[in-house]
């Protein structure tokens, strides 16, 4: 069967991207939300790129929360970092987008120390 190539002339727009909503409840990963000041975003990026594999982070655009994409295999080691980084600066879990099981987003209420 053949297949439809889609053609883009320069300077066209993409089409915008459909509504995230997170994974499924079944999902093998979590979504936790971070609060944290906007010039300490870099940062926390670069700390979290360090550990390839341990994580993803999205920022939006002009805010200060981010949010992690943390496969669940490596929950507890992801914790132990944001708890880490935690000590350093204003670092505030937001809550899990979505909780699998009985495991809360950093295991503690309240979530970090």
């Amino acid at each position: 069967m053949p297949t439809k190539k889609v053609v883009r002339h320069a300077g066209e727009p993409h089409p915008p991207a459909p509504p995230w909503d997170g994974p499924s409840a079944d999902a093998q990963v979590r979504c936790w939300r971070f609060a944290l000041p906007r010039h300490e975003i870099g940062y926390v990026r670069f700390v979290l790129e360090a550990y390839e594999g341990l994580a993803q982070m999205d920022s939006a655009a002009g805010q200060g929360e981010i949010r992690w994409t943390v496969p669940r295999s490596q929950c507890a080691p992801a914790r132990a970092l944001a708890r880490a980084l935690a000590t350093e600066l204003p670092l505030i879990a937001l809550g899990d987008d979505h909780a699998l099981g009985d495991d809360h987003a950093l295991g503690d209420d309240p979530p970090l120390p």
